[in-house]
């Protein structure tokens, strides 16, 4: 979350943005200088005078910040705890400035927020729809000698789920393991949806970073913001660790987790539970 407006603000359109940069002088060498002060005049471009002035001078930004606090019912972190492009300090740094309005731009838009949401639900229902970790490499013995390479795609998972028998009590033609064969995708397909759906995720904790500023102490600032970003950044270095090495048997829990961080709801219920559960205990 930003301390700025959950909405892309933009009272000045791309004319503003032209005539910002295009009045500078065509014959100038384009120092350091000189971009500097067309930087400067692009990220002011993006607001309107008057909204600059509120920032600015009058403290609109903090009172925003706590409003949007107080009508969504959480707080990340306190005012100090987001990079504040529109502070315009001394030593302000002017390509930071722009990044950040233009990654607090990009997390802003619905669309992005139903992206991100819906690279972490498909992370989620893959699990159920993937070659089963366990019977991928199995040591049964039905499982052995099967020489049909139109199946390896599935590892051994294929041929175990899709075995029938006689069970211990007489009835014949039955599955040995009982499954709705739900197993839609080869372990090449589910791989390459997990990565996609990674790549998603982690895009969108580059924009977070970005609209902090990059700035680490911003981006893990204590409290809320600090374990929700690190257990993100975590459970994303987990995730793409078990897929480099082959070994995914602990990636549907590091999915579900994933998913957890994102759910805002799902996490008061879960605080809410863990509170009742501790006080019973008391």
């Amino acid at each position: 979350m930003s301390n700025k407006e959950s909405t892309p603000l933009l009272s000045k359109t791309e004319g503003s943005v032209g005539s910002a940069i295009c009045s500078e002088d065509s014959s100038s060498n384009y120092n350091g200088s000189s971009m500097s002060d067309s930087l400067r005049r692009f990220v002011r471009s993006l607001s309107s005078a008057e909204r600059q002035h509120a920032l600015e001078v009058l403290g609109v930004g903090p009172a925003a910040s706590m409003i949007k606090d107080a009508v969504l019912g959480y707080q990340d972190a306190p005012y100090e705890g987001f990079y504040d492009p529109y502070a315009n300090t001394a030593d302000a740094n002017v390509t930071r400035d722009m990044i950040s309005v233009v990654c607090g731009r990009c997390i802003a838009y619905t669309w992005v927020k139903r992206l991100l949401l819906a690279a972490n639900w498909t992370l989620f229902v893959l699990s159920f729809l993937e070659p089963p970790q366990w019977c991928r490499d199995s040591s049964l013995e039905l499982a052995q000698g099967n020489l049909n390479d139109s199946l390896s795609e599935y590892g051994d998972c294929k041929i175990i789920l899709e075995a029938r028998g006689t069970t211990a009590d007489g009835e014949e033609n039955q599955e040995y393991y009982p499954n709705s064969d739900a197993m839609w995708l080869s372990i090449s397909q589910s791989k390459h949806v997990e990565l996609s759906c990674i790549f998603i995720i982690f895009f969108y904790m580059i924009l977070k970073m970005g609209d902090d500023g990059f700035n680490p102490r911003l981006f893990f600032y204590p409290g809320y913001k600090r374990w929700v970003h690190s257990s993100q950044c975590i459970l994303l270095v987990c995730l793409l660790s078990g897929i480099l090495v082959e070994n995914t048997v602990l990636n549907p829990l590091f999915r579900m987790m994933i998913l957890g961080t994102f759910l805002r709801n799902f996490q008061k219920e879960f605080w809410t539970m863990m509170k009742m559960v501790s006080f019973d205990r008391r």
